[in-house]
């Protein structure tokens, strides 16, 4: 079966065969075949063709140039050693439906489908995934000169293909603020705002953000800033619902909801915080270079025996060069936590594996071998591990976490949790 890809999202790209054939063509035949293609459900009569692309021509002329461009794909299609792509029918011309068509405003439309089906395919999505797909403008740039009914149905095309892709942000965004991944809700809507600055609600949708990590100034910078587009672009102010915000922002309940890092006494080995405070603390603390932020927001590890202690492993030896680690962490450490965590051995952490190593091994040993290597980790970095749903820990990692805030081990280790009234964090407290 041969295969059509379009490419109408950003730079237009056509393959054949995975071969790029769009410069043997000209501007009318790309922009037939692409409306053929788009609208591949439907048959067109050849009256139709020739108005929609040279209905300002005679029409003797314009049946004329529709055959012949026509014929200029066929031979473009057989050089190429593939089928016909456009074949006539009883009532016009059609795609044939022997090819296998792909193109980006399908893929587009078939996700948006699928979240609105079922929001478990947020799961499997992420932000680069939906910018694979849209790269630009429906047709970007593409005009045919005296064709003002194609380029009406471009027009249209554009912004359906857009407003498509906004719904479909706007609905990752509500996922991804739901698992409290808030800085990027911020991404999205900050996203956008660049691409249609007028939109107020997304304005509003992004100061709330902020304000639930309680950044107050960045806030109120995007309302002055929305404020300066509505009154430069239309000559209006905002909308009530945006004052009623702004009256929000300026609020004094909102003043208490900021965290003054600088406050934080950096001895403290264990913090438990309120959600504002906590989101703020951890956003902090990743804008800084020089510390490891480790974070469990939005992961569940509540059913894998330590499998929280395995991810602030890797989240480690993420931050942390594996010389590093070997120069300060002593081998039979090392040589334990292998039975967590095989990586160790494929990052050259651990020379072999030992039988003895791959059997079970005491609680108490893995986590004074866990606890070591953090506490050489810190040696080198500061280390601030975030913790949103202490429920999310397996009972392994909590009773770990317990040893570890219980004994203070380091002073440059930081723990940093959000209340969230668990049983756990009793147990903590005590």
């Amino acid at each position: 079966m041969d295969k059509l890809e379009i490419q109408c999202l950003g730079t237009l790209s056509i393959k054949l065969n995975d071969r790029p054939i769009q410069e043997y063509m000209s501007g009318k035949a790309i922009g037939l075949l692409c409306f053929l293609v788009l609208n591949s459900e439907k048959v067109f009569g050849r009256e139709k063709l020739v108005e929609l692309f040279w209905g300002n021509s005679d029409y003797d002329a314009a049946k004329y140039n529709l055959r012949y461009s026509l014929w200029t794909l066929r031979k473009i299609f057989k050089n190429n050693d593939a089928e016909d792509v456009i074949v006539n029918v009883k009532n016009g011309c059609k795609v044939n439906d022997a090819y296998q068509v792909i193109t980006d405003v399908q893929q587009l439309n078939n996700i948006l489908s699928n979240v609105e089906e079922d929001s478990r395919h947020y799961e499997m999505l992420t932000l680069d995934d939906i910018h694979s797909i849209y790269q630009g403008e429906f047709f970007e740039g593409f005009y045919l000169k005296n064709c003002p009914e194609f380029n009406d149905w471009l027009f249209f095309q554009r912004e359906k293909s857009q407003r498509d892709y906004f719904a479909l942000l706007s609905k990752f965004a509500d996922y991804l603020r739901e698992k409290r991944l808030l800085d990027k809700c911020i991404q999205i809507y900050e996203e956008m705002i660049n691409i249609n600055p007028l939109q107020e609600e997304w304005y509003i949708k992004l100061i709330q953000l902020y304000l639930e990590l309680g950044d107050r100034k960045s806030a109120l910078d995007r309302y002055e800033r929305c404020c300066k587009v509505l009154r430069e672009e239309l000559d209006i102010g905002p909308m009530q619902e945006l004052q009623k915000v702004y009256i929000q922002i300026k609020s004094d309940s909102n003043e208490k909801n900021v965290v003054d890092a600088a406050k934080i006494d950096p001895c403290d080995i264990c913090e438990i915080l309120e959600i504002n405070e906590f989101d703020l603390r951890i956003r902090n603390e990743k804008r800084n270079g020089e510390k490891i932020v480790i974070h469990n927001l939005g992961r569940d590890f509540s059913q894998i025996d330590y499998g929280w202690m395995v991810d602030v492993m890797d989240t480690i030896l993420d931050q942390v060069s594996s010389e590093i680690i070997k120069q300060r962490v002593p081998k039979h450490f090392m040589d334990d936590l292998v039975y967590l965590n095989m990586d160790l051995y494929d990052k050259g952490l651990v020379d072999e594996i030992k039988h003895e190593q791959i059997q079970v091994m005491p609680d108490i040993r893995l986590y004074k071998a866990m606890e070591k290597f953090m506490i050489h980790a810190a040696g080198y970095k500061k280390m601030v591990i975030g913790i949103s749903e202490i429920g999310e820990l397996d009972e392994k990692s909590y009773l770990w976490l317990s040893c570890l805030v219980s004994k203070k081990v380091h002073k440059n280790i930081q723990i940093v949790i959000l209340d969230n009234k668990n049983e756990k964090i009793k147990g903590l407290k005590k």
